[in-house]
């Protein structure tokens, strides 16, 4: 065996190792995506149900003007909780949102590499390094969105802490007042 074919040889491993890879993060973008849309639709979901429901029950509290203390409290649970819902939605829509994936091979490269009459070895090459580089980059837009995303997991769970406080202290206040 020549060393051209010994190079060529070790150039299709190094191509079948980095589309492996290539695979492997694409995998990997659908998984984050798909749990950040969840995340999306379960923030959605709880700001609605708890949005409407702390609406009927300040309502209700409102008309005890005897308890004006214990309203503005309700009042500021709800918000700081509505708050930290909203807020780490918007972290999972910013994680979601579209960001730029590069692919491979790219169409006006290969046809590049057809008009400057590339051999099969510099086309491999070439190739190589588009897919290295495109790895490189899709790799850095997950993480972004995996950092983005724990923030976002970071604040719904602070969300979660305070409206349990607030169905803890409206439970407590409801059986005190009966």
């Amino acid at each position: 065996m020549s060393k051209n074919d010994n190079t060529l040889k070790r150039d299709k491993f190094i191509f079948e190792i980095l589309i492996n890879r290539y695979r492997e993060l694409e995998r990997k973008t659908n998984i984050i995506d798909s749990k950040i849309s969840n995340m999306i639709a379960v923030i959605g979901t709880l700001l609605t149900i708890q949005g409407s429901l702390y609406t009927f029950l300040l309502a209700w509290f409102m008309n005890q003007k005897e308890y004006l203390l214990i309203n503005i409290l309700f009042l500021i649970l709800i918000i700081i909780t509505l708050g930290y819902y909203a807020y780490s939605m918007k972290l999972f829509v910013n994680a979601y949102s579209f960001k730029q994936y590069y692919g491979f091979p790219n169409s006006n490269r290969l046809i590049e590499y057809i008009n400057f009459n590339c051999n099969e070895h510099e086309i491999l090459g070439r190739v190589i390094g588009n897919i290295a580089e495109s790895n490189e980059k899709n790799h850095e837009t997950n993480q972004k969105k995996v950092k983005k995303a724990k923030k976002g997991f970071e604040f719904f769970i602070n969300a979660g802490i305070f409206s349990i406080a607030f169905v803890f202290l409206f439970t407590l206040t409801f059986l005190a007042l009966n």
